[in-house]
């Protein structure tokens, strides 16, 4: 428990840093760089999900249009 609490600020410290080197590198504000870091990671997140959904439509497609064509076959 006491490394987590050690290592946390770092952490803030470094993703401020990069944010920072963001919006020094593009030219755009603190807030709009910050806004896109939060949205960049709640995609990530959000990806997560999406994959195995991707994932559950294709196959899910995959077989009903492998009964389809065997059906035609027949």
């Amino acid at each position: 428990m006491r490394e987590k609490v050690n290592k946390l600020p770092f952490r803030w410290i470094f993703r401020i840093i990069i944010i920072v080197l963001a919006s020094y590198i593009t030219g755009l504000s603190f807030w709009y760089c910050l806004l896109a870091y939060i949205a960049i990671l709640f995609l990530i997140e959000f990806a997560k999900n999406m994959i195995v959904v991707i994932l559950g439509i294709a196959i899910v497609v995959a077989v009903s249009l492998a009964m389809f064509f065997g059906l035609i076959a027949l």
